[in-house]
């Protein structure tokens, strides 16, 4: 399946005239790397943060649309952490220009909101027969992205919404539930190894700490479709166990074309950035 927002806005790369892929820009370059600076936890207090929260479900029922295992309760001996209280969602900050949307609940309204907000900017007189073809367009990508998100079951979908010196990005960030075998699923070391030796598990695979949770990272690169209607893509991968709810673990998941191809200094830059919003993950108990 291919990644959710990577395939709605594929044909949205930076390309020369001449059909090849250009290097990125250096106004570009310097707003992201200045996005990390901002994003990482020693410069990022007191700074202007804007702030994805969103619910991890558990013991409620199952929102129309969502996954059935998403809703459903695990009893398992708990496991102890700082607090002994699992948490019922996450916060994450985002930079000005990303947008949440949830999965299970809202997900029309989020959408409708973030149409008006990028229209709500255009002059008063600007004539309707102009705004409304961009609107469908936008309505259209923000959708086709949703529904790859939900095929997915994902809980929550991050969108680059604005265009960053007049490049439209092909970017996204999934968060998702995961489910593991029972043996394994109450021990994290226990599935942080199984994700670390596993075979199929092509890429670079490193051991890290997402809010003081040990989890694993793992970065690759996705092939582009055979019959060219799907890119390759650069994916970086962060799972990590929910604290106090054994058995539970999400993954948030990063996927970018760059510039046109996953390797190139623009996808560099974009997991750079991924990188420091994932250093902003924080589980909420509140």
């Amino acid at each position: 399946m291919a990644d959710p927002e990577v395939r709605a806005f594929s044909r949205a790369r930076l390309r020369r005239s001449d059909g090849g892929p250009r290097r990125c820009p250096a106004r570009l370059s310097d707003r992201i790397r200045d996005g990390c600076r901002r994003l990482r936890p020693d410069s990022a207090r007191g700074a202007a943060r804007t702030v994805g929260a969103a619910e991890v479900p558990h013991d409620a029922g199952t929102a129309p649309g969502a996954s059935p295992r998403l809703g459903r309760r695990r009893e398992k001996e708990a496991v102890t952490d700082r607090t002994g209280i699992a948490p019922r969602g996450y916060e994450l900050v985002l930079p000005p220009e990303w947008a949440r949307i949830p999965m299970r609940s809202g997900t029309r309204e989020a959408v409708r909101a973030i149409v008006d907000d990028a229209f709500s900017r255009l002059p008063a007189d600007t004539p309707p027969d102009r705004v409304g073809p961009y609107r469908r367009e936008l309505e259209r990508r923000l959708n086709d992205a949703v529904e790859e998100a939900r095929r997915a079951e994902a809980l929550d979908l991050y969108l680059p919404l604005e265009r960053m010196h007049g490049i439209a990005v092909a970017a996204s960030i999934v968060v998702s539930e995961m489910n593991f075998p029972d043996e394994v699923a109450v021990d994290p070391s226990a599935v942080a190894h199984r994700l670390l030796e596993a075979p199929g598990r092509a890429g670079r695979t490193s051991a890290v700490e997402v809010d003081e949770v040990p989890g694993v990272r793992t970065e690759r690169t996705a092939k582009a479709g055979q019959d060219g209607s799907e890119l390759a893509s650069r994916r970086v991968d962060y799972v990590v166990p929910v604290p106090d709810d054994p058995g539970r673990w999400v993954s948030v998941v990063f996927s970018t074309v760059g510039a046109g191809q996953p390797d190139d200094e623009l996808a560099d830059l974009f997991v750079e950035l991924f990188d420091a919003m994932m250093s902003t993950f924080r589980w909420s108990r509140s």
